[in-house]
């Protein structure tokens, strides 16, 4: 039987007192409050009977799941069941589908009421449990179904790896051998603004080859095309976030800034200066507060596309050169 979210919650808070009734009702709007939404019309249009849905374009959560069932094609009213090859960790309510979900030991298993002529596509957003891959690289023949995604500065690799029956340890559980599952014929990525394809290999950055793509929306064939969809991958780069910008290129600003006291301070001789004794001093900190700056650009940096850090790094190179050699002035007249 397919469990529900909701349903389980509404037995228990039957049986709990009153305590523990506001319990219950925190931790169940708690739990569906805990799905992003997922912008479904982003995936909206393709005619497909059931589109499975990656939006990979919010940082917070960098996956997020969509199912878009189109009931124009439904003739009676039925029940369809969906098995999915990944864990989830919370589903969007949707009562006009009267929809229910399980998360279980391998999938997902979620029921829908389809009505005939129903209208426009209708559609729900999931919480996947997403599998967080170290750097290093990773076998990707030897993944199972599920749900991957590896960060590494501003590159993503994603990978969706569906059932394969053939695959000993990869097909589906035998227990939904008795259900009769609605299989996803289109699987849709959405990547962030911005985003570059990265080289997977034999110089793709999707594999395979998508149906089409629509600006940031790629659309792959799905279980029910042959040949059966085994896996997809997909590598990009995002691009640097506003704040980190705005780090990097303050930074650089305030070492070229600091800079040019610390060098002056560096030249002057002492008996040039009206108070000696505080030129150590601040040397010392002016030398720590450039090396800290420094730290704090370069873990910045490694974040950063190539194209921005030698845009910014070339315009603070021009301030450094500046005050280098007005410090030599300085340190000149001084000699002379």
């Amino acid at each position: 039987m397919v469990a529900s979210a909701g349903v389980t919650s509404m037995t228990t808070l039957a049986n709990l007192r009153l305590p523990g009734f506001f319990l219950a009702t925190l931790l169940f709007v708690t739990g569906v409050a805990a799905v992003p939404p997922v912008d479904l019309d982003l995936f909206k249009g393709s005619g497909r009977e059931f589109l499975l849905c990656f939006d990979l374009r919010e940082a917070e959560h960098p996956v997020r799941t969509g199912v878009l069932l189109n009931p124009k094609t439904t003739t009676s009213t039925n029940w369809q069941h969906i098995a999915l090859p990944f864990l989830t960790k919370s589903c969007e309510p949707v009562h006009e589908l009267f929809l229910t979900w399980g998360s279980y030991e391998k999938c997902t298993v979620l029921s829908a009421l389809m009505l005939p002529g129903a209208g426009s596509e209708r559609g729900f957003g999931l919480l996947p449990d997403v599998q967080l891959v170290p750097e290093g690289g990773f076998v990707v023949d030897d993944l199972l179904p599920g749900v991957y995604l590896q960060k590494s500065r501003q590159e993503r690799y994603f990978v969706f790896v569906n059932w394969n029956d053939s695959a000993p340890g990869r097909g589906r559980p035998i227990s939904l051998g008795s259900l009769a599952l609605k299989e996803f014929d289109a699987l849709a990525i959405a990547t962030p603004p911005g985003a570059k394809g990265r080289e997977i290999r034999n110089n793709s950055s999707a594999i395979p080859r998508p149906l089409l793509q629509t600006g940031r929306v790629r659309v792959f064939a799905g279980t029910n095309y042959p040949p059966h969809l085994e896996r997809v991958e997909l590598a990009y780069t995002v691009a640097p976030t506003e704040l980190q910008k705005l780090i990097f290129k303050n930074g650089l600003k305030l070492l070229g800034v600091l800079l040019a006291p610390l060098l002056t301070l560096l030249f002057l001789p002492a008996k040039g200066m009206a108070r000696p004794k505080w030129r150590m001093p601040l040397v010392v900190v002016l030398a720590l507060v450039q090396l800290t700056v420094i730290v704090w650009v370069a873990i910045t940096a490694t974040q950063l596309g190539s194209d921005s850090v030698i845009e910014q790094t070339i315009d603070w190179a021009v301030v450094v050169i500046g005050t280098v050699f007005s410090a030599f002035v300085v340190f000149a007249k001084e000699k002379n």
